[in-house]
């Protein structure tokens, strides 16, 4: 099973490419996955040396832009990573130690484009913006998605790891009502212009559909539910609005499936491998039996995504390596032979506070036939982290 730490621009910027590589290979680990791109976020580093806290800004392009952009989703890199191109350099650090190098690119979550062009962004039925999450439906934003496409693809790594490159999630950071499975999936539609259009093309009755999500989120929203978290069955869901929920959800998903499709195309002609990553095996469960459908909530048709990349990749957040086996044989399932399967996995607290943990999973990911594991996260990882991960690969040699 080959392996790699997902890392930030930081650690390497921090280390130096040749001394993050040269530590990664000490600890047995043979691959750097590094962000290319992310969303905020404010972190704490248990061994940084610059700070122990961090704040990430929205948006950022960690690496110089060398693509033309779309108008509306013009790339911003923060100082000093303007000045230096990290991921160049972490190429040739890479090649010479014969290391995979994958440049981690997060594609439809970017707060700083969604709050300068809210019309890029989900609306829901409401008609309220989600000024986070970019809608794949709409021209400009697939636009945008190639052009990252290329710029990170000139830099030659040997793959692209693609996070939401999809539709997003219902995301709130506080509310004080109970949301049932209808309500989070009601509220999590996309009904702008360009989605709206989509399902008309495919003989879809949108109006039926609006009405079946106004009426699921109004019914949590005005507190008529009871705070039941049990998903809803997928052929259940399927039914509703007189079948016209499945329909759009159909929809959804062949926006996803050639989205997906285009951006495999682009990097097959810089020879550059797509793996591509959702996060429905760690959110709240609203749909389905399993990630799998729980995916498709995002409009991700896993099976036909695996059929345009090279790796699927599963978040085995979980403290349970039993947890982490059902999630990946879901997704081997779906897959079958159309790519191969990778895992990832937090050698930490709050999954993971022993070697033999991480061992468990590392066994149980083989067992299910993942082929590849990917630690999460190297700067936010304390030393006896690492320790395990260098103890777990050992035994699984």
């Amino acid at each position: 099973m080959n392996s790699s730490f997902l890392c930030s621009m930081h650690d390497a910027l921090e280390a130096g490419p040749d001394r993050l590589c040269d530590d990664l290979l000490a600890l047995g680990v043979t691959g750097v996955t590094v962000a290319a791109t992310y969303h905020a976020a404010r972190d704490v580093r248990p061994r940084g040396r610059a700070g122990r806290l961090i704040d990430l800004p929205a948006g950022a392009h960690y690496m110089p832009a060398l693509a033309e952009y779309p108008r509306e989703t013009p790339p911003w890199t923060p100082p000093p990573f303007a000045e230096a191109d990290l991921l160049a350099a972490l190429r040739e650090a890479t090649a010479a130690r014969g290391m995979t190098l994958t440049a981690w690119t997060v594609f439809g979550f970017s707060e700083r484009l969604g709050r300068a062009a809210p019309a890029l962004c989900r609306q829901d039925v409401y008609g309220d913006r989600a000024t986070s999450d970019l809608c794949p439906a709409i021209p400009a934003v697939r636009a945008y998605a190639l052009a990252l496409v290329a710029d990170v693809a000139r830099r030659a790594p040997d793959a692209l790891l693609a996070e939401s490159l999809h539709h997003a999630p219902l995301r709130v950071t506080r509310r004080f009502v109970p949301l049932d499975a209808r309500a989070r999936i009601a509220l999590g539609l996309c009904f702008c212009a360009d989605c709206a259009d989509a399902a008309h093309a495919a003989d879809v009755e949108v109006a039926a559909v609006r009405a079946w999500a106004r009426a699921a989120a109004d019914a949590a929203l005005e507190g008529r539910i009871a705070d039941d978290p049990a998903p809803v069955g997928r052929d259940e869901l399927d039914a509703e609005a007189g079948g016209a929920l499945g329909a759009y959800l159909a929809v959804r998903a062949a926006t996803v499936t050639s989205l997906v499709a285009a951006v495999s195309a682009r990097l097959a002609a810089a020879d550059v491998e797509l793996r591509v990553l959702d996060q429905a095996a760690a959110e709240e469960r609203a749909l389905g039996r399993g990630p799998v459908d729980e995916a498709y909530r995002d409009g991700v048709d896993v099976a036909a995504v695996a059929r345009s990349c090279g790796a699927y990749g599963v978040l085995g957040y979980a403290p349970d390596p039993a947890a982490v086996a059902h999630a990946l044989e879901d997704y081997r399932a779906a897959i079958g032979g159309a790519c191969s399967l990778r895992v990832a996995l937090r050698p930490a607290w709050p999954d993971c506070t022993s070697t033999d943990n991480l061992a468990a999973k590392l066994a149980a990911a083989a067992a299910a036939g993942a082929d590849g594991v990917d630690f999460y996260h190297y700067g936010l990882v304390s030393s006896d982290g690492l320790d395990r991960v260098r103890a777990a690969l050992g035994a699984l040699l």
